[in-house]
């Protein structure tokens, strides 16, 4: 009996999901509450050249702008979303991008938390999800570490050449060390205003 009722079942189910005009998907639920966050609760920044390497990059014709845009969703999601759009880059060309507790040289405490490529136009963008409003280095002291000293906010953003080679022909430095493998080029682009 059970498996002459399981043998009706499936036509029945075919026949109502063909009238229906789709097939059964499984997907996860969605999570809507970034839907929250409106449009209106966004932070945009400015990108804007600075380091050594300006001139350099001015003579050869290339003026690099962009915008950073920080959707805060950290409340909601866990994390915040920032977009980054650059124009004007050198092209095919790696950076990396940074938070900073400063806005220019020497920038204090960092940290790194993306990569992107510009492209044959020299444009590159990112789109990151990590905690970018409440961003912070905590220095602490003891064993376990139960002494607070010191936190440092982490808001503003820098763009950097990701390798010594590319900056190369802008302006002449040693190595410096805002990347992955702890080898790039100076700075491009940074934020002047804070981002919280």
């Amino acid at each position: 009996m059970k498996r002459f009722l399981f043998s009706a079942a499936i036509p029945v189910l075919s026949l109502l999901f063909l009238l229906a005009g789709s097939r059964p998907t499984i997907s996860a639920p969605r999570n809507d509450a970034s839907q929250k966050v409106q449009a209106d609760d966004a932070v945009t920044r400015d990108l804007v050249m600075l380091g050594p390497a300006v001139q350099g990059l001015k003579a050869a014709g290339f003026n690099p702008t962009g915008t950073v845009t920080v959707l805060p969703t950290e409340d909601e999601v866990g994390t915040d979303k920032m977009t980054i759009t650059v124009k004007g880059l050198p092209p095919k060309t790696e950076f990396t991008v940074f938070l900073h507790e400063l806005s220019d040289i020497p920038f204090g405490s960092s940290q790194y938390i993306a990569a992107m490529r510009s492209n044959k136009k020299g444009k590159a963008s990112v789109e990151i999800n990590t905690v970018i409003m409440e961003a912070f280095a905590l220095k602490t002291t003891g064993n376990p570490p139960t002494t607070r000293l010191i936190d440092v906010d982490l808001k503003f953003v820098a763009i950097w050449f990701a390798d010594p080679e590319d900056s190369a022909q802008f302006v002449n430095l040693p190595d410096l060390a805002f990347d992955g493998d702890r080898k790039s080029g100076p700075v491009v682009l940074g934020t002047v205003q804070p981002l919280h």
